[in-house]
């Protein structure tokens, strides 16, 4: 079963470029070469876990097989927020889907593979029968982040979007 939450509130590339003290042609060549005019932006007020219970429910209606007993959470982006903290015991607590959940992890490689370094996880532990069922939720909340600092030059723009597997 997969998921996902992306949020509907954008921001341009080029208020998010100009925020940066970048230039309105630095915006346009960011746009060509990645593609990305506006990117998504979660709704301030909210916690990380409000974003991720749409996407927990959708799996919980998707998902056929047995209860999940392991939860992989994944961060990705280059940035220790602490409001980008998932509280796991909350979560689980908060959404019957996850009551069944005997093992938690967090996978925090402060970069994009961080998803790739989950699912490798989430197969050692189904190989090694530490886990039957494995839920791996990924996302990043960058509220309260300033918006020049979601613009690294030349690399990225960071937006908000939550997903989960089972």
């Amino acid at each position: 079963a997969l998921s996902a939450h992306i949020p509907e509130r954008r921001v341009t590339t080029e208020e998010i470029v100009r925020s940066a003290t970048g230039s309105l042609a630095e915006a346009r060549v960011f746009e060509r070469i990645f593609g990305l005019s506006s990117v998504a932006v979660a709704e301030p007020g909210l916690a990380l876990s409000d974003h991720f219970a749409p996407v927990i429910e959708a799996l919980h209606h998707r998902h056929d097989g047995s209860a999940p007993d392991t939860l992989i959470h994944v961060r990705g982006q280059p940035l220790n927020l602490p409001h980008a903290r998932l509280a796991l015991d909350g979560l689980r607590a908060d959404h019957p889907f996850l009551s069944g959940i005997v093992h938690c992890y967090e996978v925090d490689q402060y970069n994009c593979s961080g998803l790739f370094w989950a699912l490798d996880l989430a197969r050692v532990l189904i190989e090694t029968k530490i886990a039957r069922c494995i839920v791996v939720l990924a996302g990043d909340n960058h509220v309260g982040l300033r918006l020049a600092d979601r613009y690294l030059p030349g690399c990225t723009i960071m937006g908000d979007a939550f997903c989960g597997l089972v």
